[in-house]
C-alpha cells in the first residue's frame, strides 16, 4: 500500500490553507507537516533543493525575507540559501506536495491531479 502524500504547509500560509481545502474536497487522503511546528529535515531541504533549484525554492515576496539585514540578503551561494532556509523556513515557497509520483511547488489543482 502506497503512502499517503505529504504536503509541507505553513498554517499560516493562504495558499496552504486552499490546497487543503482541495484536498479534502477531493477526499484525496494526505498528511500535513507544518515546517515551522513540525521541523525541517536538513536532507528532506537538500532534495528540494536539488529538484527545484536554490532560486525557486526561496520566497523573496515573504515578511521573513523584507525582514532580513541586508548583508542576510546580499551574500547568497546555495550554502548560504540552504543555510537560510534552515535557519527561517518560512523563507521556502510553499505548498510543497511530496507524493510517489514526485515533488511539485505552490498550489495547482491540475498539477496536484498529476501527482496523486
Amino acid at each position: 500500500m502506497a503512502m499517503a502524500p505529504t504536503l509541507y504547509v505553513i498554517a499560516s500560509c493562504d495558499r496552504c490553507r486552499a490546497a487543503v481545502r482541495w484536498l479534502r474536497a477531493e477526499g484525496q487522503p494526505f498528511l500535513i507537516h507544518d515546517i515551522r511546528q513540525d521541523g525541517l529535515d536538513p536532507a528532506r531541504l537538500d532534495a528540494w533543493l536539488q529538484h527545484f533549484g536554490h532560486e525557486k525554492l526561496l520566497n523573496r515576496s515573504s515578511t521573513t525575507w523584507r525582514n532580513l539585514d541586508d548583508h542576510e540578503k546580499s551574500s547568497l551561494d546555495q550554502e548560504a540559501i540552504r543555510s537560510l532556509l534552515l535557519r527561517h523556513p518560512t523563507l521556502i515557497k510553499r505548498p510543497i506536495l511530496e507524493s510517489s509520483r514526485g515533488l511539485t511547488l505552490g498550489f495547482d489543482p491540475i498539477d496536484y491531479g498529476r501527482y496523486l
